[in-house]
């Protein structure tokens, strides 16, 4: 997983954590990161090459942020990482940072604040559902043996997963399956896994580095995309809903 995509997990379950009670305090490294992250994107925004304090205190307020409590270790952060400039009166500089740059920060910063297992496996995860459904057991074994967590903490981290919201769940018990449901439908999942866990070995190459290109251009036209799979195989993807 290249920082890029790391980094736009990391900010993608901080939106998640917001909305669930104890979500900062049990994800605190995925927390502060995507914060302090997010913050960064909103300062770079700025078309001033200097913000003063009331501006800076702004752009914490309209993501969300608590000036008193939660601003100054963002900062702390970011400053850290050499993104910001920070001057004695509290203006602030932001030193050459993109869209893109910043979601490398955001991996940077949440590796650097130390995630405890279960922080690393909800990232692993996401990752993982976003190729393809997954079971409820085969995501189980993957996350204990990845991430050295016990079958207890396995299932209550499952729990936690798709209750927050860090992948979707479809299906009840053993049946259960975990999907992305940006990439996958709702009510499909099943279909959707049925139809991926048919395709060779030569199709899955194709879709492969498809999905390789789709990360690097944001879209295809559907032109291409039938001359790159075939029309074959990009009648079954669509037919899944993929």
């Amino acid at each position: 997983m290249d920082k890029q995509t790391k980094g736009a997990w990391v900010i993608h379950h901080g939106r998640k954590i917001s909305g669930d009670q104890r979500g900062a305090s049990e994800y605190s490294a995925i927390d502060l990161a995507a914060k302090a992250a997010s913050l960064l994107v909103r300062l770079a925004e700025s078309k001033q090459a200097d913000l003063n304090k009331s501006q800076v205190v702004a752009a914490a307020r309209i993501g969300g942020l608590n000036p008193k409590t939660e601003l100054q270790a963002c900062l702390t952060q970011l400053q850290g990482r050499r993104v910001i400039d920070v001057a004695a009166d509290g203006s602030i500089s932001v030193i050459g940072v993109t869209g893109r740059t910043a979601l490398g920060h955001a991996s940077d910063l949440f590796d650097e604040n130390e995630p405890q297992p279960f922080e690393l496996a909800s990232i692993g995860l996401a990752e993982l559902t976003s190729s393809a459904p997954v079971g409820v057991k085969a995501a189980s074994e993957y996350i204990g043996d990845t991430y050295k967590l016990t079958k207890n903490d396995t299932s209550d981290f499952l729990g936690q997963a798709y209750g927050i919201g860090f992948v979707d769940a479809e299906g009840e018990g053993d049946d259960r399956l975990l999907f992305n449901g940006n990439l996958f439908r709702r009510n499909t999942a099943q279909k959707t896994k049925k139809v991926l866990d048919s395709l060779t070995p030569a199709e899955q190459a194709s879709l492969q580095q498809f999905e390789q290109l789709l990360k690097v251009k944001g879209a295809v036209v559907a032109t291409h995309a039938k001359k790159m799979l075939g029309a074959l195989l990009l009648s079954k993807l669509q037919s899944a809903a993929v």
